[in-house]
């Protein structure tokens, strides 16, 4: 995919799609550009959160990680 197009899938999807986690997995070149999304999206996340969640696995991705701090953040807004 072409950059652009591959920016507007990523953002059509939304932070808390778990299709982020699936397209991570396509190729390299998908791995390498949600790798680097993650990393900063993530930095972000922790900044946010009083309590960072710790990853599920010494294996967990960026990417993954970052969608479950996202969902835990859309819960604990929809309560409020």
């Amino acid at each position: 995919l072409p950059h652009e197009l591959f920016c507007s899938v990523v953002s059509y999807l939304g932070p808390t799609s778990a299709s982020l986690c699936a397209l991570h997995q396509v190729n390299r070149n998908h791995h390498a550009k949600l790798t680097t999304i993650g990393n900063i999206m993530l930095q972000r996340a922790h900044l946010r959160f009083r309590t960072p969640l710790p990853p599920l696995s010494i294996h967990e991705s960026s990417v993954s990680l970052f969608v479950r701090h996202a969902r835990v953040s859309k819960v604990v807004h929809d309560a409020c």
